[in-house]
């Protein structure tokens, strides 16, 4: 089991990443979502995913890519190295 807590403006009001697109990493690293909880005005997003023994392909998340711009957006991300 792998537990996630994140602030919400991490993955809410960023250039790089969306609630989406943080769930599909995780996800091609070989989990599986069990259970999210978050509010669109809440402070902290929760997730709970299961280890699943198969990755996908992570080449996309080696590299920023900007999904939401705009000058107030905060420069979270996370890359696969």
């Amino acid at each position: 089991m792998l537990f996630i807590v994140l602030p919400l403006p991490c993955v809410s009001n960023s250039r790089y990443t969306t609630v989406e697109s943080f769930k599909q990493l995780v996800t091609a690293l070989g989990f599986k979502l069990e259970q999210e909880q978050w509010r669109p005005r809440g402070k902290v997003a929760y997730w709970l995913f299961r280890w699943r023994s198969t990755t996908e392909d992570v080449v996309k998340f080696k590299r920023k890519k900007i999904l939401n711009d705009g000058p107030t957006r905060n420069n979270f991300t996370i890359l696969i190295e």
